[in-house]
Parts: structure tokens; C-alpha cells; sequence
């Protein structure tokens, strides 16, 4: 039987600055550009990865957050182990 998985961030819209930020716990987060089309990933206050969006579908959107909200857990996870 499969384990099943919450995972959770927060999401703010920032018209005025044409941003949307999932925060994924305290050391991860995603910045959308609206204006620019792109997806900048920081981690711990640093620019870790930057691409554009395109034609990106919501389906693909959705499993790009998913892989990241997983990425988050293990790094919580070995952090917590430390």
C-alpha cells in the first residue's frame, strides 16, 4: 500500500509587483515574475534555479511544486537529524 503524503506552503499574490511567492517552509521558496515569465527557486535566501514558464501547463506547475514540497521535506528531515 503506498504512503500517502501532505505537503503544504503558503502562496501570496503581489499585484503590484506582479509576483506570486509559494513559501515552502522557512528555508525554501518559489517566486513567479508575471511580467517576465519566470520561475526563480530560492533556498535559503540564495537564487538557486531561474527558467522561464512558456508554455508551461498547470498539470506541469502542479508536479514542479509537488517535486519541491518533496525536496523540502527531506532537507527538514535532514535537518532535523543534524
Amino acid at each position: 500500500m503506498n504512503d500517502l503524503q501532505n505537503y503544504k506552503w503558503t502562496t501570496t499574490f503581489n499585484t503590484a509587483a506582479e509576483t506570486v511567492t509559494h513559501v515552502f517552509g522557512e528555508r525554501v521558496k518559489v517566486i513567479i515574475e508575471l511580467k517576465f515569465g519566470l520561475i526563480i527557486t530560492v533556498r535559503d535566501g540564495e537564487p538557486i534555479d531561474k527558467f522561464e514558464c512558456g508554455e508551461m501547463t498547470i498539470r506541469e506547475y502542479e508536479t514542479f511544486l509537488l517535486g519541491i514540497a518533496k525536496s523540502v521535506a527531506l532537507l527538514e528531515q535532514a535537518d532535523n537529524t543534524d
